[in-house]
C-alpha cells in the first residue's frame, strides 16, 4: 500500500470516528434536550440566565454572582437580583426574553418550562442544565453540589454545606426552648377563608425540624381549611409569606373574618415572613430556623 493511500485511509477512518461522536452527540442532547449537563470545556466567561429562587441564591452564596445575567420572577433575594433582566416565571420562560440576554447557560429548577420553550433555548445555542427541587436538607446539599459542579465551584460547594451543617447543629441545640408548641403556616388569610401548610411542605418541615407541631399535618401540601379548624388545635403563632399578605399588615389581616374566632380567644399571633426562604430551600433555612424560634419565644 502506498504512502498515497494509507493516507486517505487514515483520513477516512479519522472522518468516520469525528461523524460517528458527533452523532452520539446528537442523540445524546435529544434525549436530554431539557437539561443538558454539559458545559463548554472552553476558557468562555459564564453567562447564566438562573430560573428559580434557590437556585439563585445557591448562585451568589457560592461566589457566582458576576455569571448571572438575568433572573426569573421568584428569584428576589439577593435585592441586588431585581436589577437584573427577568425573564419571567421559571415554569413558563419566556424563549425571547432568555435567548435575547446572549446566556451561555440557562440552570433551572426542573419543572421549568414550557418543554417546548427549552428546547428551543438549547437549540439557540444555550445549554439548559436542570437541577432537582430540594425536598429536604439532604435535597438542598445535593442542589449545591450540583450547581457548583456546573460553575466549577466545587470547593465553595463544600465550604456552604459544611457552613450549614454547623449552623443547623447549633440552631437545635436550643430546640428544647420550643418544645411542645404549636405552629401553622397559612398560604392565605382571606374574608372567604384559609389555605394552610400541610406535609410535604417547606414550612412543614422548619417545624418538624425544631420539633414543632404542625396542626395540619393531616393535609398534604396547601389546602383550604375552616376558621373553626384553628380552635380545634390552636397554634401558638401563625406565619404567612408576604407576598400573599398583599400589602395588608398583620393587624388588618387578624381582622378578616376566617381569623376573627382564632383571634378572640388566643390574640393576633401572626407573623408575616419572607416568601422565598419559608417556601424555598435556600442557604438561608438556617436564617428560617432562627426566626421561627424567635417567633415561638416571643
Amino acid at each position: 500500500m502506498d504512502r498515497v493511500t494509507t493516507s486517505i485511509l487514515v483520513k477516512f477512518v479519522l472522518m468516520f470516528v469525528f461523524l460517528s461522536t458527533m452523532n452520539k452527540d446528537v442523540h445524546s442532547q435529544e434525549k436530554n434536550a431539557n437539561f443538558s449537563v454539559q458545559l463548554a470545556g472552553d476558557n468562555t466567561p459564564l453567562k447564566i440566565v438562573s430560573a428559580g429562587g434557590s437556585v439563585t441564591e445557591i448562585l451568589f452564596a457560592l461566589g457566582a454572582a458576576a455569571s448571572v445575567i438575568a433572573v426569573d420572577t421568584s428569584s428576589s433575594y439577593p435585592a441586588s437580583v431585581q436589577t437584573l433582566p427577568n425573564v419571567g416565571y421559571y415554569r413558563q420562560l419566556s424563549v425571547e426574553g432568555v435567548i435575547s440576554t446572549g446566556a451561555s447557560h440557562l440552570i433551572a429548577l426542573k419543572g421549568a418550562g414550557p418543554s417546548t420553550g427549552l428546547q428551543q433555548i438549547a437549540a439557540a445555542g444555550v445549554a439548559v442544565h436542570g437541577v432537582d427541587v430540594p425536598k429536604n436538607i439532604e435535597g438542598l446539599y445535593q442542589a449545591i453540589t450540583t450547581i457548583g459542579e456546573l460553575v466549577e465551584k466545587q470547593e465553595e460547594a463544600r465550604a456552604l454545606i459544611a457552613s450549614l451543617t454547623q449552623q443547623f447543629a447549633t440552631i437545635r441545640a436550643h430546640e428544647w426552648s420550643i418544645v411542645g408548641k404549636t405552629a401553622a403556616f397559612m398560604m392565605s388569610i382571606s374574608d372567604q377563608g384559609l389555605m394552610a401548610a400541610g406535609q410535604s411542605t417547606v414550612p412543614d418541615l422548619i417545624f418538624s425540624q425544631l420539633g414543632l407541631t404542625n396542626p395540619y399535618t393531616d393535609i398534604n401540601g396547601f389546602k383550604a381549611v375552616s376558621p373553626e379548624s384553628l380552635l380545634k388545635h390552636p397554634p401558638d403563632f401563625i406565619l404567612m409569606p408576604a407576598h400573599q399578605a398583599r400589602g395588608h399588615t398583620v393587624e388588618q389581616l387578624c381582622q378578616k373574618a376566617a381569623m376573627r374566632l382564632y383571634v378572640k380567644q388566643h390574640g393576633c399571633n401572626l407573623y408575616i415572613v419572607d416568601s422565598l426562604k419559608f417556601l424555598g430551600l435556600t442557604p438561608r433555612l438556617p436564617s428560617a430556623f432562627k426566626d421561627v424560634l424567635a417567633y415561638a419565644n416571643n
